[in-house]
């Protein structure tokens, strides 16, 4: 009896265990596709926020040259870090006050090129503003500003993309200038109507934040382990219960003999098994004398 309960547990284990490695292996995939998921979603709500970020600061500078240009310019006192700009051809560039100060004239252009140097000094945030055709040559773009340009004659209204270099992951930005009426006074000879995109400025960002790509994992492995732990222990009790119910309906509950039901089963294995390795299959029928005295 004790052979055939061992049997009967086997074929039990031997039922439930596939079904319960590919519930194991869906778990761990579906794991494993969370994780995918999570780290693609930080990864795209960083850029995002790095976009945000570089957008509002290309507005901030557009407003400020506005402010210049619908002024004509700014006078301020030449330091050495502010030299007459030898590229603005307009009268009155340099002026002296009644104090004898020298004053030179700043537009949107030679403004927007000092923003960047403090920018680049409090915060290592780089603006390049550059054109297609620009007036002074440390203003020619790079050939990533070149194709953003290109786009920007195009219809496209900015781009951005992430970038990774010696210092990290960085966020590089750009969106078009467009010509206003206060910008003919310089660059109507270049050709430029009212609306045209006379260039552009591109905004560096660096020091993207890092995706906390250890705790992710961890997180989701400690998840993955405990629902693996909790598949085996319900797998096991799943076996053992299988067991208990093919052993009530198997057995004889009075004499613990095996019925007809299990007969039938194991008739039909081995009737396959002889089939299928060609063996002959023996069946020994016997009666018992007086079994009614035996059962009673």
């Amino acid at each position: 009896m004790m052979r055939r309960d061992l049997l009967r547990k086997s074929r039990a284990e031997s039922r439930l265990r596939p079904r319960l490695v590919v519930s194991v292996l869906l778990w761990i995939a579906l794991i494993a596709l969370s994780f995918g998921w999570n780290y693609f979603r930080a990864v795209a709500d960083r850029d995002a926020l790095a976009m945000t970020t570089a957008r509002a600061f290309f507005k901030e500078v557009v407003l400020a040259r506005r402010w210049v240009a619908y002024h004509g310019g700014v006078y301020v006192p030449v330091t050495p870090d502010t030299q007459p700009n030898p590229y603005l051809k307009v009268p009155d560039r340099d002026v002296w006050t009644l104090d004898g100060v020298l004053l030179t004239l700043i537009n949107p252009a030679y403004m927007t090129r000092q923003l960047s140097e403090l920018a680049w000094e409090e915060s290592n945030i780089h603006f390049h503003i550059t054109s297609l055709k620009p007036i002074r040559p440390e203003n020619e773009a790079t050939p990533w500003e070149t194709v953003a340009l290109r786009k920007f004659e195009t219809g496209a209204l900015e781009v951005g993309e992430r970038v990774l270099d010696g210092d990290g992951w960085k966020y590089r930005y750009m969106a078009p200038l467009m010509t206003e009426k206060p910008c003919l006074q310089c660059h109507e000879q270049q050709g430029y109507k009212v609306g045209d995109v006379r260039g552009g400025i591109s905004i560096l960002l660096p020091g993207l934040p890092a995706i906390g790509l250890v705790p992710l994992a961890i997180c989701h492995l400690i998840i993955a382990m405990v629902g693996v732990a909790g598949m085996l222990w319900l797998g096991r009790r799943l076996e053992h219960t299988y067991f208990l119910l093919n052993h009530l309906a198997s057995v004889d509950a009075l004499t613990n003999i095996p019925n007809r039901r299990y007969f039938g089963e194991r008739f039909e294995e081995e009737w396959r098994r002889c089939h299928r390795e060609r063996t002959p299959l023996s069946l020994i029928l016997c009666d018992i004398d007086h079994f009614k005295r035996f059962n009673d």
